[in-house]
């Protein structure tokens, strides 16, 4: 008996040092609904399969539906992006970098268009529908914001992004039930920055503004011009 009990105890440890020392996969994972791919050798006309991607992230955004999930190739893409489709609390809709590769969304200080000062208040990402998981994207460079969320939604989770360089916040919340999750926002609100000090308005680096039940969790804010995270006008807030 006593042997039996200690062959199990052993079979027990050699399994859990199995999972343990196991390499961890890069490849996506799969959600229930449809998968689109893009890519920087895509073409928007095509279907957007692995084989047969899609040129702009913007493409994949206007594609999908409660569930789906688009996955964007490395390399730089040069666009605003902006989401205006629900999921489901079930039914997530995913816009995200493929696992493993450096996705960068660059503005390259003149994205987005507009006249001064109202470019400023523009995003390079608009995240305008509930259920969405927007992920491992770098966001740089924007003349005016970096992701932004409305408040006319909500239930919106932005993910492992890398957000740096844009003239106003790299982040402005304003959809309630919204977690900011391993996100590094840096040398954002530069319009804060001398000359223009005390000329501009005062943006934060990372704002969660007007909404409720917000969460940010395990994110690097630093480097900024400014306040590194501003919760102003919220409620039930968590950091």
């Amino acid at each position: 008996m006593k042997n039996m009990r200690r062959f199990l105890c052993i079979l027990v440890l050699f399994m859990l040092a199995t999972q343990l020392f196991m390499p961890v996969s890069t490849q996506p994972v799969i959600a229930a609904g449809n998968t689109y791919y893009v890519s920087t050798s895509g073409n928007d006309n095509n279907p957007g399969t692995k084989s047969q991607p899609f040129r702009t992230i913007q493409k994949g955004a206007n594609t999908v539906q409660a569930g789906d999930t688009v996955f964007v190739r490395e390399g730089t893409y040069n666009e605003v992006v902006t989401i205006t489709v629900s999921g489901t609390s079930n039914n997530y809709i995913t816009i995200e970098g493929y696992p493993g590769e450096t996705v960068v969304i660059d503005g390259q200080d003149t994205l987005p268009t507009g006249s001064y000062p109202n470019a400023k208040y523009k995003p390079m990402v608009a995240v305008r529908g509930s259920f969405v998981r927007f992920k491992n994207f770098t966001v740089k460079n924007s003349r005016g914001r970096g992701v932004t969320t409305n408040p006319d939604y909500s239930n919106i989770h932005l993910c492992d992004l890398d957000i740096n360089y844009n003239w106003s916040s790299g982040v402005n919340s304003q959809a309630s039930h919204t977690t900011i999750e391993n996100c590094k926002v840096w040398q954002c609100a530069r319009s804060n920055a001398p000359p223009r000090r005390n000329l501009e308005n005062w943006p934060g680096a990372l704002m969660v503004v007007n909404n409720e039940y917000n969460i940010v969790k395990n994110c690097e804010v630093y480097q900024n011009h400014g306040e590194g995270i501003i919760d102003l006008r919220s409620k039930h807030s968590i950091i």
